[in-house]
């Protein structure tokens, strides 16, 4: 099962946020008061779709019950703030090298001092992902989580869509292909003997071009980063960005959208009529 529906409207099938909670339900916590708290017990069968927006809200109501922003799937718990720590570190760097080993590092310290991906530097770049106990190794969300959440931070660090040409799972995958390849940008979606990413060219080089004072943002909104973009456009992902804020306020006005992007209703509108976009759909997720 994989992590998003590929329509007009992302979402997130219900089998697969049931993989999300097994890392709470490891830790012996029922997870029904949980959803009942959120308002999500009536979207508990298996054709029922999450909107992106109540993913994330999920998310960070486990990370909130565990304080830890793995969900539960490491080895030891990541406290709440250290993603935007490594994020931030790793604008600080050069090149996509020293962001990977770094990252690499830090996932260590929560999966007793082990190595979280072997990096194989050859022609192309391979990132393969390492299995430190059972429930990470039978986990589907987990290895599709780390993987893209992964290749959408060093998309992030250097500003744009790192081609792949291949993206290989241990989990079966035969009934969803099309939603992976829609969220990682890759027709080449295998089930295979590894969790592997496959990039078109040696990436390590790659200068890091992300400025330090976009890691907070990255970090709070990192659910609709991973899951969104650069699957869609970047005008989109801007608005659902800042209607995601306190979404429990309601929309915001087309008018007060553009007032915080610091541009006329007129021009957003434009912007969004160009590009085929329609605010009314994203509201509708």
């Amino acid at each position: 099962m994989s992590i998003v529906h590929k329509s007009l409207k992302p979402t997130i099938k219900w089998a697969f946020v049931r993989q999300v909670l097994a890392g709470l339900e490891h830790k012996g916590i029922d997870s029904q008061p949980l959803l009942q708290q959120l308002g999500f017990e009536r979207i508990q069968d298996s054709q029922s779709l999450m909107s992106v927006a109540q993913f994330h809200l999920l998310s960070l109501a486990i990370e909130d019950s565990l304080n830890d922003e793995m969900l539960g799937f490491a080895l030891s718990p990541m406290p709440k703030g250290s993603l935007f720590f490594i994020n931030k570190t790793m604008t600080q760097l050069p090149t996509l090298k020293e962001a990977i080993e770094a990252l690499n590092h830090f996932y260590g310290l929560f999966n007793g001092g082990q190595d979280i991906f072997t990096l194989q530097n050859q022609e192309p770049t391979q990132l393969v992902l390492n299995f430190h106990n059972e429930l990470q190794a039978r986990s589907p969300y987990y290895m599709q989580r780390l993987l893209l959440a992964t290749y959408k931070q060093l998309c992030w660090l250097v500003k744009s869509k790192i081609p792949l040409v291949g993206v290989e799972f241990t989990c079966p995958i035969e009934s969803s292909v099309s939603e992976l390849q829609f969220v990682f940008g890759c027709d080449d979606i295998q089930q295979g003997s590894s969790c592997t990413l496959y990039f078109r060219h040696n990436i390590l080089s790659t200068p890091v071009i992300q400025a330090t004072q976009g890691a907070q943002l990255f970090s709070q909104k990192a659910n609709f980063y991973t899951l969104l973009w650069p699957s869609l456009e970047p005008l989109e992902v801007k608005i659902r960005l800042l209607i995601g804020e306190d979404i429990s306020k309601g929309f915001p006005s087309l008018e007060a959208l553009a007032k915080q992007m610091a541009i006329s209703a007129a021009t957003l509108s434009r912007r969004l009529q160009k590009q085929g976009i329609h605010y009314q759909n994203i509201k509708d997720d």
